[in-house]
């Protein structure tokens, strides 16, 4: 009996060695899809006020891991100021939804502006009362970049740079919606 005990400790060992080779291979794979996507996941328990950050996210925040990023005030201390309000009012409808999505700006310590885009999902307990909101952060500057670039060639002539009939008529068309508006 002692000597199949062994037996099956030695086994089970192995199998113990095989599993968490194959967890450390896939957490691994995760943290390089995630890098790639430039993508990081999130969690915050509201009940206790507490975040929790993947590797990904610090470095798309331009913070090193050691950074006190631990509670939502925290979070939205990252967040630029003239984006918190918008910040704020998602994760409140989120909380009452179950979803949170939106896009804001991040101001790095350096100056540095990037743009994110957040999503979450929102567990309940017993109630309705939120307990848990998980989500992703992926960094968009340099769709936001390029979509300016888009809106800047529809609207500038690419030459002179000066603004076209396109951009032009755009300015006539919401100054007479404003006149409509304002009865004038």
């Amino acid at each position: 009996t002692e000597a199949e005990l062994l037996v099956l400790s030695g086994d089970l060992e192995e199998i113990v060695a095989t599993r968490t080779a194959c967890l450390q291979e896939t957490t691994d794979l995760l943290k390089e899809a995630q890098r790639i996507g430039q993508m990081g996941h999130w969690e915050w328990d509201v009940l206790e006020d507490s975040i929790k950050w993947s590797d990904e996210v610090y470095r798309l925040f331009g913070l090193n891991q050691k950074a006190s990023v631990t509670t939502y005030d925290d979070f939205l201390q990252t967040v630029h100021p003239d984006d918190r309000d918008k910040v704020v009012t998602a994760m409140e409808k989120a909380l009452i939804q179950g979803f949170y999505r939106t896009s804001h700006r991040i101001l790095w310590a350096d100056g540095n502006i990037r743009y994110i885009e957040g999503m979450g999902r929102v567990s309940y307990g017993k109630g309705d009362r939120p307990l848990r909101m998980v989500g992703t952060l992926q960094d968009i500057t340099e769709e936001q970049r390029l979509q300016q670039q888009l809106w800047d060639l529809a609207h500038h002539d690419s030459l002179t740079g000066l603004p076209n009939r396109g951009l032009l008529i755009d300015r006539l068309q919401q100054s007479i919606a404003n006149a409509k508006r304002q009865g004038d």
